[in-house]
């Protein structure tokens, strides 16, 4: 009972301490329903809105705009099936000799993953008119040690549905591809998607910081003398399986009066690699070393507390890394990251208010 009553006693500090804030997040957010209280749909008027003005602040406008047209000669990727391209080339007629004996071949030897190496030649001249890959590398051709385009997007494509090399290996199984990526280079290209992405959210979260900044300063909220913010923001976690087996989790924050992403942590608490080196009965202390920069497994503790854990890091970090103070935090009702914000005062006497 007394550890309850001292938490709703820092809640009820914080929460006087930061009424301003939430006054000031209140009046913006009335502000903007205003707006559009002439409209006949106001939640539907306010989505439209809210993803324009999103969108504004790195230079996309969507007014008038309702569909996306796709130019006619935009470069694709289709399937097609060997015996029907090869009747296309068929049809040509060899520049040397005159005669439609054109073929078309693939050169399995020389396969990239799905990047295919094919040749034209003649067949009764046996002038090779033309041979190369048949995908695009990033870049450009003159970047000979970029990867293909086609087995960057086909991780993707494979990652972005939740699935894994096991599976892409099951379709092109059935698909009848003749090659495929390689384990190896499966996780290669995982690794540049990755740090891609980084690259990106950096760059997203830059100009969305200076968007936030500018949407406080409009409604009378201001940096410290330290130049650090207090802003309103809503946290929640989410994991990669239902129940509580999962072994990755992630937990994001986002600002309440512009919507847009702050931070993000992501948590994993099991590396196969590491697993299959730990039940061999050689010598795998060099090994670690080496592997300890690149293992997902970031957090020992179980599936339940990821959410928390997610919690305690953003907080942690947010003056040092962004110069902002979380201090007013939306949450589910049944959340336990606010129950842990408050009683570890990550900012100090300042308290977190719900």
């Amino acid at each position: 009972m007394g550890r309850t009553k001292s938490r709703t006693r820092k809640a009820f500090i914080g929460h006087r301490r930061n009424s301003k804030l939430k006054t000031n997040l209140k009046l913006g957010i009335e502000k903007f329903a205003s707006q559009h209280q002439d409209e006949e749909s106001l939640p539907e008027a306010m989505l439209e809105s809210t993803s324009a003005q999103k969108l504004s602040f790195f230079g996309v406008n969507l007014e008038g705009t309702n569909t996306v047209e796709t130019p006619e000669d935009d470069d694709c990727f289709i399937i097609v099936q060997k015996s029907a391209l090869s009747k296309f080339f068929n049809c040509l007629s060899c520049p040397d000799c005159f005669k439609k004996a054109v073929n078309f071949d693939l050169e399995a030897k020389k396969f990239s993953g799905f990047s295919a190496y094919g040749s034209l030649h003649c067949v009764e001249c046996s002038n090779v008119l033309h041979e190369g890959f048949l995908s695009n590398r990033l870049g450009g051709e003159e970047q000979s040690r970029n990867p293909f385009e086609v087995n960057i997007l086909a991780t993707l494509a494979f990652r972005g549905v939740g699935c894994g090399y096991s599976a892409m290996k099951e379709w092109c199984g059935t698909m009848n591809f003749p090659h495929y990526l390689s384990e190896k280079s499966y996780r290669e290209s995982h690794m540049k998607i990755r740090d891609a992405s980084r690259e990106t959210f950096e760059q997203i979260r830059s100009t969305s910081l200076e968007a936030i900044r500018n949407a406080y300063s409009e409604i009378g909220v201001e940096s410290d003398e330290h130049g650090v913010l207090d802003i309103g923001v809503s946290y929640d976690g989410s994991w990669q399986k239902r129940g509580h087996a999962s072994h990755n989790g992630t937990g994001t924050v986002i600002e309440l009066l512009t919507g847009l992403p702050i931070d993000f942590e992501v948590l994993s608490n099991f590396c196969q690699k590491c697993k299959m080196v730990e039940q061999s009965e050689e010598d795998t202390d060099n090994w670690m070393v080496r592997h300890k920069e690149n293992c997902p497994k970031n957090f020992d503790g179980t599936s339940n507390s990821m959410e928390v854990e997610c919690a305690v890091r953003l907080w942690r970090r947010s003056v040092e890394k962004l110069s902002l103070r979380y201090t007013v935090m939306l949450c589910d009702g049944d959340s336990k990251a606010y129950d842990k914000i408050v009683e570890m005062e990550v900012y100090g006497r300042q308290a977190v208010t719900r």
